[in-house]
């Protein structure tokens, strides 16, 4: 057992407690990517620091009548690279979200002014040829959608998946610098297509269909029709509704997605490495002769105490605003450029807790673009659909309206309670009417960097930015460098950079 001295010493105003160990790696930030950091590096002497009582940053939980539900991120796509490894080592149990894990309000579909809900990917399909006037013209246009779309998931593929290994050279790199509403335009998909998807932007990316790169935005565009084959023409049975069966390639926990980092942290190989609560003030590069390349200056929130540790390496597992106001020069100066240069759209969610249901029928529903909230969820679907026989199924509810700006720049944070609960009641009671009377209470969780902006160009970005990344000796940069708005996506982007980082 290591002997652990402590000096007092006076930096600025501040007084602090010096811890004498000389970490092989200070961790800061106990999200995803930081915990996944810490994960390949279990076997040395690390330190994880983390601002909140638990791990799990984005993928925030709560507790309630004995129900998990999600504050924050809500699912994941089929694990795959380091979270699939992590998901298999610590025995995690992902499980389907059963169809129709994705629904989507709009009662404005000319000849169909009685149907509000358009179900799955086949009620959509029908949705979109009937808005734009259910001819084989329209037909045509959505085959179209399906064959451009799963032709650039394509492309992107052939040119790299991540962001690290992606050929800027190969002829998908120009589609970097065209929006989204760009590429819609150019190829003749007009309102009904991007409406629809300027809501989906704003859910994924926190931004519309204006400020989002379509080269950045395919991976999930396509992924909706990735090798669909061309339809028929479809009728109204399409749209009909059906539920219990797994809806392939979206998952989450039974606990919510928080599970993956918590059990991380719960590993015997980092007990004692991981403090909560502790939330970092700066980050210095230490000059002279020591072992130490920096020094961490972080305040427990409980005590209101300040510390200082020391570390020969850095990991930065935060946003990358946050990471430019920490570590301000001591970032190098090409890193400092583009690092500081990042910009993120806030996000807001609403936890609704009622003993009727509101939004009881499907995972996500989705809404126009003109509406506040972007979807909401039943945040109880999946526990209820594992455990059909649970007494309180039918006597606890819970619905999450998730809300994004209708731009990147939008301030969200600003708003008040009471301006978020009622602009959520407005947008509910255009879907349910009386819905907000079942409102029992009501929880709202902000989220001031929730999503980095992936505007065109960002690819190019990126790309430079990880490669200046995997050549620094004493810090790296985790997380939100990566190719795709996803939990999967930003642990292995962690993992990437910290298994080629040489921790002695």
């Amino acid at each position: 057992m290591k002997l652990v001295t402590l000096a007092v010493v006076l930096i600025g105003n501040l007084v602090m407690a010096e811890d004498k160990v000389i970490y092989d790696a200070v961790i800061v930030g106990g999200g995803s990517a930081g915990m996944t950091a810490a994960y390949e590096l279990k076997d040395k002497n690390i330190l994880v620091l983390e601002q909140w009582p638990e791990v799990g940053g984005r993928s925030w939980d709560g507790e309630y009548q004995g129900f998990s539900y999600a504050k924050g991120a809500e699912y994941m796509g089929e694990p795959w690279g380091v979270a699939a490894e992590i998901i298999k080592k610590y025995r995690l149990r992902p499980v389907d979200i059963t169809y129709p894990s994705y629904c989507y309000y709009n009662p404005n579909v000319p000849g169909h002014e009685d149907v509000t809900i358009w179900n799955g990917t086949k009620g959509m399909a029908y949705m979109h040829v009937a808005e734009d006037g259910n001819d084989k013209k329209a037909l045509k246009t959505y085959n179209k959608f399906m064959k451009l779309t799963t032709e650039l998931v394509n492309e992107t593929y052939d040119a790299g998946e991540y962001p690290y290994s992606f050929d800027l050279e190969h002829p998908v790199a120009k589609y970097d610098y065209v929006a989204m509403s760009e590429w819609f335009e150019n190829n003749g998909f007009g309102h009904t297509y991007q409406d629809k998807w300027n809501a989906h932007a704003r859910g994924l990316y926190g931004a519309n269909i204006h400020e989002v790169s379509i080269l950045m935005a395919i991976s999930e565009l396509g992924w909706e029709y990735y090798e669909e084959k061309p339809i028929q023409m479809p009728d109204i049975s399409w749209n009909d509704y059906v539920t219990g069966f797994p809806d392939e390639g979206v998952k989450t926990f039974m606990g919510g997605l928080s599970v993956i980092p918590k059990a991380i942290a719960k590993d015997s190989d980092l007990k004692n490495k991981i403090r909560t609560n502790s939330e970092v003030i700066k980050v210095r590069a230490v000059t002279g002769n020591s072992k130490a390349k920096y020094s961490v200056v972080y305040k427990d929130k409980l005590t209101k105490k300040v510390s200082v540790v020391k570390a020969k390496k850095v990991i930065m597992a935060t946003p990358a605003n946050v990471t430019c106001h920490l570590m301000g020069k001591a970032l190098p100066e090409a890193i400092r450029n583009i690092v500081c240069d990042v910009k993120y759209c806030e996000y807001l969610t609403v936890n609704l807790f009622s003993d009727e249901p509101i939004q009881d029928f499907t995972f996500e529903l989705a809404t126009p673009s003109d509406f506040f909230a972007i979807a909401f969820y039943d945040s109880l679907w999946v526990q209820k659909n594992q455990n059909p026989d649970n007494p309180l199924n039918d006597k606890v509810f819970i619905t999450t309206a998730y809300i994004a700006g209708r731009t990147c720049g939008e301030s969200l944070m600003s708003l008040s309670d009471e301006e978020i609960i009622a602009k959520t009641y407005e947008d509910m009671s255009r879907i349910w009417t009386c819905s907000t009377l079942k409102v029992k209470k009501f929880e709202i969780n902000r989220f001031a960097n929730g999503y980095p902006l992936f505007d065109p160009g960002a690819y190019h970005k990126i790309t430079k930015l990880n490669q200046l990344n995997m050549k620094q000796k004493d810090f790296r940069l985790v997380g939100d460098y990566l190719a795709l708005p996803t939990m999967e996506a930003a642990m292995e982007q962690a993992s990437f950079a910290t298994k080629n980082f040489k921790v002695d």
